[in-house]
């Protein structure tokens, strides 16, 4: 596997792909990472923006993720969500294979923590749509995350506290989308 050298070369670009394998395959935003990367890396990488793109392109070199940028009308140059990254289900299996349970668990509790540093951080945001666009992008790797996260521990009592809550109506996400 390819996994060995990407460590050897970058060890930021082997930690994103580890957090890429608990997160939903498609539509990994990059915001994500950069946003939330004191919560999710380890302190080496806390400031990960200005490393980031070097261990993406090692990633999509080795074909072991695709980069992909929103480009449609719909989504305007700023849209914050318009990074995304995609891995293959195969790829996410092996690498998640390649960890010890007691590593998939902290990954799975920084994941929770980072996925709710991003969604608390914009439900400040006072238009509806906003935070449902937050809660379309989120919404399937946050449920993802739980899934793995049920896989590797009996329960949620632990990590439960960390989970995003939203008291408010999502009337346009369908049931699949909210938390």
């Amino acid at each position: 596997m390819a996994f060995t050298p990407i460590n050897e070369k970058n060890p930021l670009a082997a930690d994103i792909l580890k957090a890429c394998a608990f997160l939903y395959p498609d539509n990994i935003p990059l915001r994500l990472f950069e946003a939330q990367s004191e919560r999710i890396f380890s302190p080496a990488f806390a400031k990960l923006p200005h490393r980031s793109l070097e261990a993406i392109n090692l990633l999509c070199s080795s074909s072991l993720v695709r980069h992909t940028a929103a480009t449609t009308a719909k989504r305007s140059n700023s849209d914050v969500y318009r990074e995304k990254l995609s891995i293959h289900h195969l790829v996410q299996t092996i690498v998640g294979l390649e960890i010890d349970n007691a590593e998939r668990l902290e990954w799975c509790e920084r994941l929770i923590s980072g996925l709710r540093g991003e969604v608390d951080s914009n439900f400040e945001q006072l238009d509806n749509e906003y935070f449902t666009r937050v809660m379309e992008v989120y919404g399937p790797h946050i449920q993802q995350v739980v899934l793995q996260f049920q896989k590797w521990e009996a329960g949620l009592s632990d990590i439960s506290n960390d989970l995003p809550f939203v008291d408010r109506p999502l009337s346009h996400t369908t049931g699949s989308q909210m938390v």
